[in-house]
Order: C-alpha cells, then structure tokens, then sequence
C-alpha cells in the first residue's frame, strides 16, 4: 500500500476500539490515559478518546466506557438495567466485560467508579487483572497430532476475545499508603504512578526543609487521588530538648507555627505530620510519664497551628516504645490530632522481619496493644506505620532543595544496590505474609472510625519496580479478608513488574 493510499483515509478491517469517557478532570483524567495506554498497545490505529454524547456507541465500535453513573450516561443506564453491578461505595469500582447491549456483535468494557478515585482503582483493576494476567487454555489451536505450543494463550492477544467478566471491589482500609523522607523519592512522577498501579492513596513526605517544587509534586499526586501529608519535627532530633522544660516548649511552639506559616500554609496539603522527643525508651521522666508530658506539650503547640489554620489535619507520630503501660495518660491529647503509632513491637510494627519479632506470640502482642490504642479513643482515626522492608540511605539533612528529579542512571544504579536486599526480604515476607494479612483483619474487627496505615517504605526505588513484598502489602491493605493464596496470586500480578 503506498503512502498516498495511506493519506486517502485508508483505516483497518473491522470495529474498531474507542473509550468514552464521563470526564478528564482531575484522577479520572489519570484513568483515561492509563486505559488508552493499555488498549492502544493491542491495536494498530490511533485509538480515539471521546466524551461521552446523548448517542449510543456506532456499530462499528467497540467501546470501553469509563467513568461515574453520575457522569457518563451509559454506565448509569447500564445500571439501572441491571447489567452490571453499581461501584460499592467511595472509592469502589464496578469492572465488566460483556457483549455489547447497545450494538450486535460488538465488545463493550466498562470501568464504572463509585467516585473519581473509584474510577481510577478500577483502570487499575482492569490493567492489573484482565489485560496483562488474564489467560485460558485454548486447546483447539494445537495442531491433530497434538504437539505444538505447550502453555495457556493471553486473553490480551485479541481484545474481542475476553470473556465475559463482572466483578467490583473496594477497599476494607480507608487510607494506604508510604511514609518515607523526602530524599528518598528519586522521580516523582513514576513514585506516584506505581503507587496509584497499588491502588495506594496516601503519602507522608519527611523534609528538613520544604522542597522548592513542592507545589508541583503535591499536584502531581492529586491527579492520582493520592493524599499528601508533609512531616516536619516539632522537636524531633534536636538534642537538649526536654519535654519537662517550658522554655524548650515556647521555643519549639514558635518555630513550628513560623516554619508552617513560611514553608507549608501556602500549599495545597491534605495535613502535617509531626514527630516530638519520644523516639527513646524511657516511660517516664522527672517523676511524670512520658505520655502525659507529651501530650501536655503537643496540646500547647498545636493549639497555636489550630489559632492559624483552624482545620488543619495533624497527625502524631508517636513512638510506643516510649509509651507502654502509659498509654491512658493520653486520654488529654486534643480530639482534633490524630495519633499515628509507631514501634509497638511485634510484626508488623518491626524493622526488621526477625523470629522473634515474627512469632505467633510476638504478632499477637501487636494485635492486643494494637486493641488497648484503638479503645484509648472511641470514634476517633486509629494510624500506624507498619515496617519490615528496605530502610533508608542516609544522607546528610538537608537544606531547601529539588524532590524527586534525580538522574535515571542513578536511580538505576541505587536499584541495583538494593537488589540482594530485596531477593532476602522477599524470602521474608513469603514466609510471614499471612501474619500481616491477620493483623489487618483483626484491626478492623475493632472498628476504628477511619484507618491510616503507611507503611516505612525508605529508599525502595519504588520508580523503577514494584518488588513483590510491597505488592504484598498493598493487596493486603486492600482487602485482607481474602485467601492467602489469593494475596499472593494478585501480587504477583505482572502489572507490577512493567
């Protein structure tokens, strides 16, 4: 065929493939363009991106509708005729690949959300799930006498020929997410864009200083449903420092609110997050526990955020260790901070994935202080940070600087660096996975009003690969009521390893 034939509009034999979107706005922009990726890699012409219109898909078009019963038209009007399940809830999807009831013989795939990000967990779900890992076996192209291929055939080698599928999900823990310092994010773009692959929704960024482009990474993660949090200490890691000393409390009350007013108030954060003197093994100090003294000291400084930014979202990362039997003492602690435990002992609490640390008795240790912590306040947020994966390369603190636009080279080198670290803690996690799929599901049993789990993921390389503990944790955090097995089989979903 010559070039001048190709100009005359010649198009391939067949229907062919569009997505009809409800919006391009916002998270669901971010699905449009993850699905358009994915189908456009099976076909061999520009697969066209469209709004969807009052007019039913052509009869020469098989179509993958995308969006909310509240914005896109035929999702609803598939609801209503029962056709496929309506998205469970916030951040819940509704996946379904059918015959088409709008066009004979024609393909119809369906990504409905219960809200933006729903939508979003659902471009995930049907990438991750049906066009990279769904297969059968299609014995009828082996040849009579039987030799040939050996193996299954991809059910992504022809998109018309998925079988018809209706599933949705949504998430059992509300907030999931990485807790890391800022150095350790190394290209913010692919950081975020895996995260989103996880279905995780939420990010606490450590800094000394506030990196100048944080503007721009805050945004970027927006726009793929993921909540920023920023962290700054209120007295962490400065020595001298004593929670007993009411000048040591001025002072630091004065630098927090004149560092959250020149570094944080004019950014689009979803809250702050704090570390104070707790990071130690002492439970009491000048006769007081070191409970209450923190509590008196984070109430006097965070009164004075609240009088800057009366809705301000705080969160507490306090370490149990310094805590213990004390843990009533923090009844006082204002309703509005919520308290993001760390170092309760016990996996999945534990740096590092010892026997000790991993055993039966040792994980229910963690799951019946765990419960004392819940129960300390009825009705409020319950937030832990869970650990046992690569723990951070040190650098020198630092002053301002820029996140996460580091050099591919060097990022690919600092994965190789990681490389015998992560065969070892895949060993791991193996192992002790169900443990930590139990944890969760007993943490939910105690009903917390709202979840916060993220997770002490430092220095992973999480831009260039998704290793598979970290799969592991994120299909855990979205649904531990599954079966073991079937955790595992969804980590190891080859969406990840792209």
């Amino acid at each position: 065929m010559s070039v001048d034939e190709h100009r005359d509009g010649w198009q391939p034999e067949g229907a062919k493939w569009v997505v009809l979107y409800g919006s391009y706005n916002g998270v669901e922009r971010s699905a449009v363009h993850e699905i358009q990726r994915r189908v456009s890699s099976f076909v061999p012409y520009v697969v066209q991106i469209r709004r969807v219109g009052d007019d039913p898909p052509g009869t020469d078009e098989n179509v993958v509708l995308v969006g909310t019963p509240e914005n896109n038209r035929w999702i609803r009007q598939l609801i209503n005729d029962r056709a496929i399940q309506s998205p469970p809830g916030p951040q819940g999807y509704s996946l379904a690949c059918l015959d088409s009831p709008f066009q004979e013989n024609r393909c119809l795939i369906v990504v409905a959300g219960g809200d933006s990000d729903g939508v979003l967990h659902g471009a995930h779900e049907l990438l991750a799930r049906i066009l990279s890992d769904g297969i059968w076996f299609d014995f009828s192209a082996r040849p009579r006498d039987g030799y040939g291929p050996i193996g299954p055939i991809p059910m992504t080698s022809d998109l018309e020929r998925i079988p018809n599928l209706l599933t949705s999900g949504a998430p059992a823990i509300d907030h999931r997410g990485i807790w890391t310092w800022g150095y350790a994010i190394y290209d913010y773009r692919r950081f975020f864009a895996n995260m989103a692959r996880l279905k995780l929704n939420m990010v606490t960024i450590w800094n000394n200083t506030v990196p100048i482009n944080a503007s721009e990474v805050i945004e970027y993660a927006h726009s793929y449903g993921i909540r920023v949090i920023m962290g700054f200490h209120w007295g962490w890691g400065r020595k001298g420092l004593s929670l007993t000393d009411a000048d040591d409390m001025r002072r630091t009350k004065e630098e927090v609110v004149r560092t959250y007013k020149e570094q944080y108030a004019s950014l689009d954060l979803d809250g702050i997050y704090f570390q104070t003197l707790t990071e130690h093994l002492s439970t009491e100090q000048s006769g007081g526990s070191t409970a209450a003294l923190a509590c008196d000291w984070v109430n006097e400084i965070a009164s004075a955020l609240f009088e800057v930014e009366p809705d301000l979202s705080i969160q507490f990362g306090l370490h149990a260790a310094s805590i213990r039997e004390h843990y009533a003492d923090l009844r006082a602690l204002d309703r509005r901070i919520t308290i993001v435990w760390e170092d309760v002992a016990g996996f999945p609490y534990a740096y590092n994935l010892s026997d000790e640390d991993t055993s039966q008795e040792s994980v229910q240790q963690a799951i019946d202080y765990t419960a004392d912590l819940v129960h300390l306040r009825p009705g409020l947020d319950f937030g832990m940070v869970p650990k046992g994966w690569t723990q951070l390369k040190w650098r020198d603190f630092h002053g301002p600087y820029v996140l996460g636009e580091e050099d591919p080279r060097s990022i690919r080198e600092a994965l190789r660096e990681r490389e015998t670290t992560w065969r070892f803690l895949e060993q791991s996690w193996l192992q002790h996975y169900p443990k930590a799929a139990h944890f969760y599901r007993e943490l939910l049993a105690m009903k917390p009003e709202v979840i916060i789990v993220t997770g002490l993921l430092e220095d992973t390389i999480l831009e260039e690969t998704i290793p598979l503990p970290i799969a592991l944790y994120a299909e855990m955090l979205w649904d531990p009521f599954q079966d073991d097995a079937e955790i595992l089989r969804r980590a190891m979903s080859s969406y990840y390893r792209c």
